[in-house]
């Protein structure tokens, strides 16, 4: 068995003025054919660096000689070198593939790690020390992701290409400076998935995003949220259509239940907030002003049973001044205090005639005066606390 690398060779690889003579310790020679042992060699030397979860991910992946051979460019050499780094890549990483006049032409494989000190292994075509399409494996949290396509200049992945990941998601799309950007369709572990634009690895301009259940969104994206116009029908048949801003509606959209009842107007954070409508199926109707999804402030209110009620809202109630039409033509204007009449008010008869008095929890009481339609003053009306009429005087 070869003689492995001393773990303190190891810890100060970044120190050794030559790596390559460091690792022709392992007797790796350059040949013009990737060698089992040679690879052997490569991977026994990750390994030693503690990272075997990076080197079980390749051969997961099929990594072997039989491939690596198979995807050679000529009779170029094969040979081990050092990593010099980049501007996302560490320096210190170790390439075992094909060179011209000392750099990486032809294909082969490059050990590092990024910036951010995540694993990567390379598996590709380069060109004048540049790779120009392959594979790429990268772990992070522990997790491995594999990417298959074309590579920038700055060896990040570019163009069109293909990741998955080790939980199960996956990507085929576009890709600019290392990110997800362009246009792509994305697979997630729990059955959902989105098609359309990506822009630094986030959802954005248009796209369609379908979830498990049935549900999707389909309109405009920013940072990976919602924002702008689009549509959400969700799974019991509800839909919003409208504009979102931060992944939630915000600004003019209208919401349609299943039941077939609507809102429709100004929206903040998921609640209607400023001037709106309600409709129903069995003709109820509310438009007028909202504030956080609660009618606050005028509007006009119409029942299915033919009432109308127009004037000021407070919490969802009558509150305030006000008037309420019966279907009958029956009418009271006046205060109201948390939905019931409250306060001076006149209730007025269709043929005309009126009372006007105080009002208390929506009965009568203390003095009430009644008129004619002609406004004639025909008799005084007196009711107790209860409401019950206590005193009736005719007008002389």
């Amino acid at each position: 068995m070869e003689k492995a690398i001393p773990a303190a060779s190891l810890q100060q690889v970044q120190t050794i003025p030559s790596l390559e003579q460091e690792l022709s310790k392992l007797s790796i020679q350059p040949p013009v054919k990737f060698t089992l042992s040679g690879l052997e060699k490569f991977i026994e030397y990750i390994r030693l660096k503690g990272h075997d979860k990076l080197v079980d991910a390749a051969l997961l992946h099929c990594l072997s000689v039989t491939r690596l051979n198979g995807s050679t460019d000529s009779n170029k050499e094969v040979r081990i070198m050092p990593f010099e780094g980049s501007e996302k890549l560490q320096s210190g990483g170790i390439y075992y593939g094909q060179c011209v006049n000392g750099m990486r032409d032809g294909y082969g494989l490059l050990y590092c790690t990024d910036n951010d000190a995540d694993l990567l292994l390379y598996e590709c075509h380069w060109k004048e020390g540049k790779p120009t399409e392959g594979e790429l494996i990268v772990i992070f949290k522990n997790k491995w992701s594999k990417y298959e396509g074309k590579f920038d200049d700055r060896l990040l992945r570019a163009g069109v290409g293909s990741y998955q990941h080790e939980d199960g998601a996956s990507y085929v799309g576009e890709f600019k400076d290392g990110q997800m950007s362009g246009d792509g369709k994305m697979n997630y572990l729990d059955g959902a998935s989105y098609i359309g634009g990506f822009h630094d690895g986030k959802k954005n301009g248009h796209g369609k995003f379908i979830y498990p259940d049935g549900e999707f969104y389909d309109g405009q994206w920013e940072d990976g949220q919602r924002c702008g116009y689009g549509k959400m029908v969700t799974s019991d048949g509800e839909t919003y259509e409208g504009q979102w801003k931060h992944g939630r509606t915000n600004g003019q959209g209208k919401f349609t239940q299943a039941d077939g009842k609507t809102l429709e107007g100004e929206w903040l954070d998921d609640k209607l907030n400023g001037y709106g409508k309600y409709t129903s199926p069995d003709g109820e109707a509310y438009e007028g002003e909202w504030q956080f999804g609660i009618i606050q402030g005028k509007g006009k209110h119409t029942f299915p049973d033919g009432r109308i009620y127009q004037g000021q809202y407070k919490d969802g109630n009558f509150h305030g001044k006000g008037k309420c039409t019966l279907s009958n033509q029956d009418s009271y204007e006046g205060e109201y205090v948390d939905g019931s009449m409250h306060g001076l008010g006149k209730l007025t008869y269709s043929d005309g005639e009126f009372y006007v008095g105080q009002w208390e929890e929506g009965k009568r009481i203390g003095l009430h005066k009644f008129y004619s339609k002609e406004h004639t003053l025909l008799y005084l009306k007196t009711f107790d606390t209860d409401g019950k009429l206590a005193k009736i005087v005719e007008s002389l």
